[in-house]
């Protein structure tokens, strides 16, 4: 899953958030104490959870934009 995030601290900060997420356990049925704790730890101690994450500012958002359009086949987007 993409998902998009504008954000606008209010201070000049603003841009687009775009983390991209995998959906499921990757086939596994349950994870094992271990993996549980690991996973726990982590969001303990950096506040965030794993992820492939890329922040841009709004112009670089929009330069992006401009790129899948004009590169997109048409017909694929509706």
């Amino acid at each position: 899953m993409l998902e998009a995030e504008v954000y606008d601290y209010g201070d000049g900060d603003e841009g687009v958030n775009f983390t991209v997420w995998a959906r499921g356990r990757d086939g596994k049925r349950i994870w094992k104490w271990k993996e549980r704790f690991r996973w726990c730890w982590n969001i303990l101690t950096t506040g965030s959870l794993w992820a492939d994450d890329i922040i841009v500012s709004n112009k670089d958002a929009h330069e992006l934009a401009k790129f899948i359009v004009l590169n997109v086949p048409h017909g694929i987007i509706k």
